[in-house]
């Protein structure tokens, strides 16, 4: 479902400059939220009508009024754009879009390699290699499943979605032969990646609402006496092991 939008064209309430002109400002709306930039229109403050528009018929008015027009809809066309390509558009990506000013599509691979690099400077701080191996690993069973499910070696992050999930996590099982807690924890930095493009807004849902992780208990298997009296009696050639 499409973003309720809105636009409105205002003037400044400045001085006019040496042409007697003041300056013509847009305010873009989508879902409540606004931002306002100067699309570099001008406009006699004597013909202009605080509900956007340009009054008369003079040459001059009708000039303006198509000026405003045409921004009108290129702004309507990048909005459509902006949505087929990131499933979801905000008042500054409509901004840099009228402007020219390019917008990156963010991709699932991309983001894990900036979530993995983050971690790597962690790495003898805060985390231990074997940490870091395992997002590593996490971000081979991705890259892998992409091939096989989508023959692609990445994917936008807007079409992760639970559907996306739930087929993963039977791929690591059917295909991969994971048990369920190595799924649960290869879905878990997965999710971190979800949960950091939310915070940045790359996306506007979490594609692992209502998804459930957990592990299972696993039942420890106790020695049995005589594989006790059998490490009791080893003798260790490395002296830390005694």
């Amino acid at each position: 479902m499409k973003s309720t939008y809105r636009i409105l064209f205002f003037t400044r309430k400045t001085r006019p400059n040496k042409d007697g002109l003041v300056t013509i400002a847009i305010r873009i709306t989508i879902d409540g939220e606004s931002l306002e930039f100067n699309p570099k229109l001008f406009v006699n403050p004597e013909i202009w009508n605080p509900i956007g528009r340009a009054e008369g018929k003079t040459k001059e008015a009708k000039e303006v009024n198509q000026a405003l027009d045409r921004v009108r809809t290129d702004l309507r066309n990048h909005y459509d754009e902006i949505y087929e390509k990131c499933g979801y558009v905000t008042p500054d990506k409509l901004r840099d879009a009228y402007l020219g000013i390019d917008i990156q599509q963010n991709t699932l691979l991309s983001m894990y390699d900036k979530l993995v690099e983050q971690k790597r400077c962690l790495v003898d701080n805060t985390i231990r290699d074997t940490t870091l191996e395992k997002y590593l690993a996490t971000r081979k069973r991705i890259s892998d499943y992409l091939l096989y499910q989508y023959d692609k070696k990445d994917i936008p992050l807007r079409e992760i979605n639970y559907s996306f999930i739930s087929n993963y996590e039977i791929y690591l099982k059917s295909v991969c032969g994971c048990g369920h807690n190595s799924c649960t924890k290869h879905l878990r930095y997965l999710k971190k990646v979800s949960t950091d493009a939310l915070k940045n807004r790359y996306i506007m849902t979490d594609p692992f609402d209502n998804y459930k992780l957990g592990y299972k208990p696993v039942d420890k298997e106790y020695l049995l006496e005589s594989e006790v009296k059998k490490l009791l009696s080893k003798k260790f050639s490395i002296k830390r092991l005694e």
